[in-house]
C-alpha cells in the first residue's frame, strides 16, 4: 500500500506542475489532477489513518490551495470533499 500511495502521489504532483501552454488548460488538469487523488482517498480508505496520513494532510491541504485559486466558484464543494 506504501508504493502505491507514494506513486499516486508523484502523478499527482507532476500534473500539477504542468504549465498552462503544454495542455492550454492548466486550471482543469488542476481539477482533474486533484479530483483523482480525492476518488482515490474515498476507494482506499486505508490511505488516510496510517503513516500516510501527515501527508496526504498536507498534500490535501496544497491541493485544496490550488482548487481554490483555480476554482474558486467550487470552493464549497472542495471544502466538503476534503473532510
Amino acid at each position: 500500500m506504501n508504493d502505491y500511495a507514494e506513486e499516486e502521489l508523484q502523478l499527482v504532483r507532476s500534473c500539477l506542475n504542468i504549465p498552462d501552454n503544454e495542455f492550454e488548460d492548466g486550471q482543469m488538469q488542476a481539477v482533474l489532477a486533484a479530483s483523482y487523488i480525492l476518488w482515490v482517498l474515498k476507494q482506499v480508505p486505508e490511505l488516510r489513518i496510517n503513516d500516510h496520513e501527515n501527508k496526504l494532510v498536507k498534500e490535501l491541504g496544497h491541493l485544496k490551495n490550488i482548487l481554490n485559486k483555480s476554482c474558486p466558484e467550487k470552493r464549497l464543494l472542495w471544502d466538503t470533499l476534503m473532510v
